[in-house]
């Protein structure tokens, strides 16, 4: 979209929400959540090849990604059995590790609070 606007490119094409678009710190790739696979989930656009790929497979409700400083890490929300928790996940994908625990809804992590790993 330019400043006015004006959708200058269309760049998910799968049916679905697709929303919460987090661009890595280099603005070579996108991460957002669809819900494409049936609950929404994290994934990752490359802005090169235009593939798109999957990050999580677990947990009931994935949403706000969040790039690290470096680019190495995506922070996101995600509900499982009831919880809010946050979670990191490299950008490749993988097994991903909770960060936060306990009663109460943690949300919305942001990229320039994580601080440099």
């Amino acid at each position: 979209m330019d400043r006015n606007g004006k959708i200058l490119e269309q760049l998910t094409k799968e049916e679905g929400l697709n929303v919460s678009p987090s661009w890595s710190p280099d603005g070579a790739k996108l991460a957002f959540v669809s819900d494409r696979g049936g609950k929404p989930q994290i994934y990752v656009l490359d802005m090169k090849s235009r593939q798109v790929k999957r990050l999580t497979f677990e947990g009931q409700y994935n949403t706000t990604p969040s790039w690290s400083p470096k680019g190495d890490l995506i922070a996101y929300s995600g509900r499982h059995e009831k919880q809010y928790q946050i979670y990191v996940i490299s950008p490749e994908g993988g097994t991903p590790t909770q960060l936060t625990k306990g009663p109460g809804i943690m949300n919305h992590p942001a990229g320039p609070r994580m601080g440099a790993r």
